[in-house]
């Protein structure tokens, strides 16, 4: 009894190891409910770090091959999201799963939270491929793909009736074969020439007649690359003192050769020099000696003969002190 007081003490005033990370979260749970057959789902767990330190992700793993997580966001300071995104891949079972996401934690302790995902993988409605995917398609081109939904639950009436609009994705669907103990339709998705450069990942919804489960979800993702990129997408100086000068390089990488027609570069403390002519890799050399301490935010305007209409905006921040 001497021996197990302070030990019982001690536990009653710890708290629980995960209880700080794993409220930060907005949920811990998703259930994507009933899915097709071969479809692949997704879901974005959103972190908040609510503290005064950076949080770091050194892990993300499933305890089952149908779950993948993926940390989108490894870093987080003070105030910012950091985003974890798991695929539900139903194209290797039917029926229920459920499946735990572990996901480490090592700053600004070493934690790990669990999070839980479950649905249910249709075996009377199949999608295939699972899901649609663009790849990298270059801004304003376009793209198309197609995919097919088969319906093998015997009901001879089974018809898609309606597809949800998307952001920047337009799906169609006509119906290919309609047989006793099969319907098939052709699904047809367009990614939007407007779409706007980045990472592209959406859920198009697929209404259907079915009384138990009317809805099927398409997940549809790929990258638009923008006709001009900027290494690295914004400078960044963490600590520079009041009249020290620094040069920086950024590289602005075209799809086709191009000429840089102007920088606005008009900042006091800075002095912007390129690279001229025709070519695929341009160079601007950024010098910067601040005049005053302080946050440093700005952002240069480059106009380039590949966005005639519009010019790049690229953001330069520093931290200046005396």
């Amino acid at each position: 009894m001497m021996f197990s007081v302070p030990i019982l003490t001690a536990a009653l005033l710890l708290p629980p190891v995960a209880a700080g990370m794993e409220r930060q979260f907005e949920t811990t749970e998703k259930d994507f409910g009933s899915v097709p057959h071969g479809s692949i789902s997704s879901f974005d767990f959103v972190m908040k770090n609510n503290s005064d330190s950076r949080v770091r992700v050194s892990g993300v793993r499933s305890s089952c091959k149908c779950a993948e997580p993926e940390a989108l966001t490894s870093t987080a300071d003070p105030g910012d999201d950091l985003v974890v995104r798991v695929k539900y891949n139903a194209t290797t079972f039917t029926g229920p799963r459920s499946m735990s996401i572990y996901v480490t934690f090592s700053e600004p302790v070493h934690e790990t939270v669990t999070l839980r995902v479950k649905g249910y993988s249709r075996s009377d409605v199949t999608i295939t491929p699972g899901s649609i995917d663009f790849g990298v398609v270059s801004q304003g081109n376009g793209a198309t793909k197609k995919a097919t939904i088969d319906y093998t639950g015997g009901d001879s009436n089974w018809q898609i009736e309606e597809i949800l609009p998307a952001s920047h994705v337009t799906v169609t669907s006509r119906e290919l074969d309609r047989q006793l103990g099969r319907i098939r339709y052709e699904v047809t998705a367009t990614l939007g020439k407007n779409a706007p450069a980045g990472t592209l990942s959406e859920i198009v919804q697929i209404r259907t007649n079915d009384p138990k489960s009317s809805l099927v979800q398409l997940h549809v993702d790929g990258i638009v690359k923008a006709p001009l990129m900027a290494s690295p997408s914004e400078l960044d100086i963490p600590k520079i003192v009041v009249g020290q000068k620094v040069k920086r390089k950024v590289l602005l990488r075209g799809d086709k050769p191009f000429t840089i027609k102007w920088v606005d570069g008009d900042i006091e403390g800075m002095n912007v020099m390129c690279t001229e002519g025709q070519r695929k890799v341009h160079i601007l050399q950024v010098e910067f000696e601040p005049k005053a301490e302080g946050k440093f935010d700005r952002t240069l305007e480059v106009m380039t003969d590949l966005n005639s209409e519009n010019a790049l905006p690229y953001r330069i921040v520093a931290n200046v002190e005396k």
